[in-house]
């Protein structure tokens, strides 16, 4: 499930990118494991950044953290150019609507 949600939002990475926004991916790994997922051998091209937070900090602190189930969840955010985070979500399953943080993104720009 991560992977359809990291393959989308590199294939939108250009539309995004027109929208002024910035992807960035967080991974639950070490950073040698996020470099290999990042350049892996299958050949599934990554174009944001894979940071690494193995300690899953910032999965805790983005409310992107399942205590009861004590697991990691899929996060999505949309956090303006000051800072202020306009759209969050955290669930099981990967969100994949492109297209709604793409009206988002334009929505919050014009605020």
């Amino acid at each position: 499930h991560c992977m359809d949600q990291l393959r989308l939002m590199s294939e939108e990475f250009d539309a995004f990118a027109a929208l002024g926004v910035d992807v960035v991916a967080v991974s639950t790994d070490d950073p040698e494991t996020s470099r290999k997922l990042k350049h892996n051998t299958e050949g599934v091209p990554f174009r944001m950044p894979i940071l690494s937070d193995p300690s899953l900090a910032a999965f805790r602190a983005f409310h992107a953290y399942d205590d009861f189930e004590d697991a990691p969840l899929h996060g999505c955010f949309l956090i303006d150019r000051r800072g202020k985070v306009r759209f969050q979500r955290g669930s099981a399953e990967p969100f994949t609507d492109a297209q709604f943080l793409k009206r988002e993104a334009a929505r919050v720009d014009r605020l």
